[in-house]
């Protein structure tokens, strides 16, 4: 797979986020992500994100909005999810200083507040589409122009780094992915690798987890829509 790594310093065009991912776990597909993007004429994006996901005795259903200012810092974003059989709906919103998060879920309701310093925001942990949002607006230097720094990952406040391309090469299943041009450090030895091919999503790992996520290339074949992965 052919990768490249994002350059200039502008959101991306509505056309890199709209599309559908496949996920994988051990080679075996396990769901899509499907996301659509409107720009708004500030500069600023809202990401429509579903996701459906089913492996072993784990089924996840899905959706997500989120809306960004034009340097790509999160505003607000509301999830609604069914894991398994147990409902779950998420309200995030960013202020300048901190932000609020609200979950309904059938545990009970909960409200908290987490300040927010200076550095960059992350949204949300599980959304595929997301993480590598934020992976091409760190490599395009819209926050801190440096090639690793630490974000603050919402709704759980916690510290992730996000680190630039590097020589190392990824090797998944005993298959070599090749350098990726960006990595978000999620957890102690849980990297989550993201490739860019063409200015698009192509391509996220994450080794440790036996995972892999491939853009869906949809063509028209005697008429018939297909989708196949790169």
């Amino acid at each position: 797979m052919r990768t490249n790594h994002p350059a200039g310093g502008r959101a991306p065009a509505s056309s890199m986020w709209s599309g559908s991912l496949v996920p994988s776990v051990r080679d075996r597909a396990v769901g899509r992500e499907t996301s659509a993007v409107v720009e708004r004429p500030d500069g600023g994006l809202q990401i429509s994100v579903e996701t459906e996901l089913a492996f072993n005795d784990l089924t996840l259903r899905q959706s997500i909005v989120a809306s960004y200012d034009g340097t790509l810092r999160p505003e607000w974003c509301r999830v609604d999810a069914t894991i398994n059989s147990r409902g779950l709906q998420m309200a995030v919103d960013v202020g300048a200083r901190d932000a609020v998060v609200r979950v309904q879920a059938e545990a009970g309701d909960e409200e908290n507040t987490i300040p927010l310093g200076g550095q960059p925001l992350l949204l949300p942990d599980n959304c595929f589409t997301l993480h590598a949002l934020a992976a091409w607006s760190a490599v395009c230097g819209n926050r801190t122009g440096r090639e690793e720094a630490l974000w603050t990952a919402l709704p759980v406040g916690r510290d992730v780094r996000i680190s630039g391309p590097t020589a190392r090469r990824v090797n998944l299943g005993g298959i070599d992915l090749g350098s990726p041009s960006m990595t978000l450090h999620l957890g102690s030895d849980l990297d989550e690798h993201v490739w860019f091919v063409d200015n698009r999503v192509g391509r996220i790992a994450i080794p440790r987890l036996h995972v892999r996520v491939d853009r869906a290339i949809s063509r028209t074949l005697a008429g018939e829509r297909e989708c196949t992965t790169r």
